[in-house]
């Protein structure tokens, strides 16, 4: 090895700015013990990678292996991804992971030396950092990216970073563990010449085709190197993607890497798309493991830091279109049989033609390609092997946030696990930020939200939904396949492209005529504390269309729709649409309950006949029994809150509406209509609303339908009302003692029609 001096070793580096950079800390190391530094070598680490060494150097204060990066201008970062702009912007990833990841595998490599060698000295931490070496260098990293990233000595107040000699290598050791001592520091030439390091050099030929010095990506079992042909030189660039073998790897694992390699080339033997990219060739001529060449663009970025470059300057029809070039060559691999099962940003290529980006996906690695009878696991056409389990080590760790939960299990659909991620994907595209930082922060994310929920500006809810629906948690409840991710793509375009729309009347004033979205209004049907409600017409159906009042109100309309969103019974009244909003104000759609109220009917026909108490109070408590079930308390059962429905063939049926007061907190006990709420709540124990309170204003809508009244306490009305209904309909009577405390014989149960009394109805509980 040359060198200015035997403390200061290696070879000259082939770029002048990193050399500049190696200049700047030589010029203040001392010559003195423990001082030592190597730069610009390579050594093979025991996962098979060569790995490049910017420079490595030991001080008193430790061991430290440092990144060089020399992007001129102005430093920002979107989430991990770098960004440095000057006359133009360049990306790359945060470079500390890796440097950290290969400061513990040179560690790995001494530590092992110096057993073979019988070294006595102990080998500590040796420390990553990242050297930002410009010299115009103005750093704005956000606090979490500027960890350990160090600029000039001198140039602090302009790069706002410490230093690199000041402000870390002539630190003084963070442990007395990491110093370095004159005597480990005489042994490292010795061990760093046992574990191999060399100079930085060509990886060599994959047929013509000529490797550049250095990979630009790496991958937990490959390296992809940008080749040229030298025969050929205003040929396209190739990607050459090496697979390697750890040093001393089994057969068993010799072999997966191998078949990762013939995998990806033969998955895509006979797929002609523009938005794939090839596989031009497989070789075993390469010392360090099978290779495929690619077609490749010089320009071309990863979907993630082309995002993080261009978020800002990209219309979102252009982000339409993308996702639809990504949905739309998915949907060409499907037809084909030939699933890719792990799509993340980093296996998508972006090329500007002009300032109009053509995505390409790459890296099928993984990818299933089953013939008739055969598994979906299968490496190739009409073969079968291992699954996407045994391949997951080929998947470099940033695709995590991409992958569907059910990712590495034998059994998971491969259709499902495309559609994933192509939800994932265009949660970037869409709103220009990551689904989450990393696997395990997705995991999270979707056991919280059960989708993927975007709330950036400008998204629509069609847009929401498309997303949603591709990354339920639950592959049953996703989107069913491209081809329908295709056509929800088509409604979002549809809204784009739709003319702009004529202002909406505010619904608050509607009248008859009036068009309130798809809606035209026939009446005003009431308004309450919450809402006004609307007979409205769409397609021949009326309907009800309740208006918030205002944004409180519309809060509790949300609540209101969540509610009925759940419930199905035909007792219940059904969510149609909702919410959504018209000239802003929030609306739910519902299913119009009935011609008119059980109010109503009693205050212009008096009580119910005997047959009608019967048969409409079955249905009252089918009602309540079933929202028991469902754990929901209505909070103001009372006949304006019941509609009569006509049911053809079956007479009426009693509907429950008016969800407005669902899910307000148990400890608010005075909310309600004042004659049905329970006169027990509050006193003594009783300070939260409960299962005796809804009771309650069953029984009081009981006596209204039996009396034609209200009931009043201490006249004798409730013991005459009772003996009436007992003859009429032992089950109303059941319910109307358990409001008055009398709860013998009915272990604090509603009583269940059919099953609990004697009498028994044809009605029964059914779905609506």
């Amino acid at each position: 090895m040359g060198g200015a001096s035997h403390r200061w070793q290696g070879w000259k580096s082939d770029f002048p700015w990193e050399e500049d950079a190696l200049r700047h800390i030589r010029e203040q190391m001392p010559d003195a013990e423990p001082y030592r530094a190597w730069q610009t070598f390579t050594f093979t680490a025991s996962t098979g990678h060569v790995r490049e060494v910017d420079l490595f150097i030991a001080t008193p204060g430790g061991l430290f292996l440092i990144e060089i990066k020399s992007h001129p201008g102005r430093a920002t970062n979107n989430g991990a991804t770098w960004l440095f702009r000057d006359e133009r912007t360049r990306t790359l990833e945060n470079p500390l992971h890796f440097t950290d990841q290969k400061a513990k595998e040179i560690a790995g490599q001494l530590r092992q030396a110096a057993r073979a060698l019988n070294v006595r000295h102990r080998i500590p931490r040796i420390e990553a950092a990242v050297f930002l070496s410009a010299p115009n260098l103005r750093c704005d990293l956000d606090d979490f990216q500027r960890a350990r990233v160090y600029g000039r000595d001198g140039l602090t107040g302009q790069t706002k970073l410490p230093g690199i000699w000041q402000g870390l290598l002539n630190q003084p050791p963070s442990s007395e563990q990491n110093r370095v001592t004159p005597g480990l520091s005489k042994e490292l030439d010795k061990l760093l010449h046992k574990i191999g390091i060399q100079r930085q050099h060509q990886h060599g030929k994959i047929g013509p085709y000529e490797l550049g010095p250095r990979a630009f990506d790496t991958g937990p079992t490959w390296e992809d190197y940008l080749a040229s042909n030298p025969a050929l030189p205003d040929d396209q660039v190739r990607r050459v993607r090496i697979y390697l073998s750890e040093l001393g790897a089994t057969k068993e694992a010799r072999e997966s890497t191998r078949r990762a390699a013939r995998r990806e080339y033969l998955a895509l033997q006979g797929i002609s798309h523009d938005g794939i990219v090839r596989a031009e060739q497989y070789s075993d001529e390469h010392d360090a493991g099978p290779a495929v060449v690619f077609r490749h663009g010089k320009n071309w970025q990863r979907l993630d830091q082309f995002m993080a470059a261009h978020d800002g300057d990209l219309p979102i029809e252009t982000r339409v279109e993308m996702v639809r070039q990504l949905a739309e060559a998915v949907d060409h691999a499907h037809r084909r049989h030939l699933y890719h099962r792990a799509l993340a940003a980093r296996c998508v290529y972006v090329e500007l033609d002009g300032r109009y980006p053509r995505l390409r996906i790459c890296d099928w690695q993984v990818a299933a390609r089953p013939a008739h009878g055969t598994s979906v696991t299968a490496t190739g056409p009409g073969s079968s092997g291992p699954g996407v389990v045994s391949l997951a080590a080929h998947i470099e760790r940033s695709a995590g946030p991409y992958l569907a939960p059910e990712f590495g299990s034998p059994d998971a659909p491969p259709t499902q696990l495309d559609v994933f991620g192509l939800g994932a994907l265009s949660y970037l595209i869409l709103t220009g930020q990551p689904p989450a930082e990393s696997r395990a922060a997705l995991a999270q994310r979707l056991a919280a939200e059960r989708a993927l929920t975007p709330a950036a500006e400008g998204l629509t809810a069609v847009m929401d939904r498309l997303i949603r629906s591709a990354t339920a948690v639950q592959p049953a409840d996703r989107t069913e396949s491209v081809r329908d991710f295709l056509r929800d793509l088509d409604d979002v375009e549809d809204e784009l492209t739709a003319p702009e729309p004529v202002e909406q009347p505010d619904p608050l004033t509607a009248g008859k005529g009036t068009v309130v979205g798809s809606w035209i209004v026939e009446r005003v049907l009431g308004k309450g504390s919450t809402a006004r409600a609307l007979l409205a017409d769409k397609g021949g159906e009326r309907q009800v269309l309740k208006v918030a009042l205002s944004a409180s109100a519309a809060h509790r309309l949300t609540r209101e729709a969540a509610t009925l969103r759940k419930l199905t019974d035909s007792r219940i009244v059904r969510l149609i649409d909702g919410p959504f909003e018209v000239a802003g104000r929030t609306v739910i759609a519902l299913d119009r309950a009935g011609e008119r109220t059980l109010a109503d009917e009693i205050r212009q026909q008096g009580p119910l006949s005997i047959g009608e108490l019967e048969k409409l109070g079955e249905d009252l408590l089918h009602a309540v029994l079933y929202l028991e079930e469902e754990k929901v308390w209505h909070r103001d059962i009372k006949p304006d809150n019941l509609a009569l429905r006509e049911v053809p063939r079956k007479g009426r049926r009693l509907v429950l509406f008016d969800f407005s007061l669902a899910g307000v907190p148990d400890s608010e006990i005075g909310v309600g209509t004042p004659v049905y709420l329970d006169p027990f709540l509050g006193p003594g124990n009783r300070q939260v609303y409960d299962q005796a309170a809804e009771r309650y204003a069953v029984a009081v809508t009981l006596h209204e339908m039996a009396s034609g009244e209200l009931p009043s306490w201490g006249d004798g009305q409730v013991r005459q009302l009772l003996r009436r209904v007992e003859h009429a309909a032992p089950r109303c009577h059941q319910a109307v003692r358990l409001a008055q405390g009398d709860d013998q014989g009915l272990d604090g149960r509603l009583p269940r029609p059919g099953r609990d009394t004697a009498v028994h109805h044809p009605a029964h509980h059914h779905s609506g």
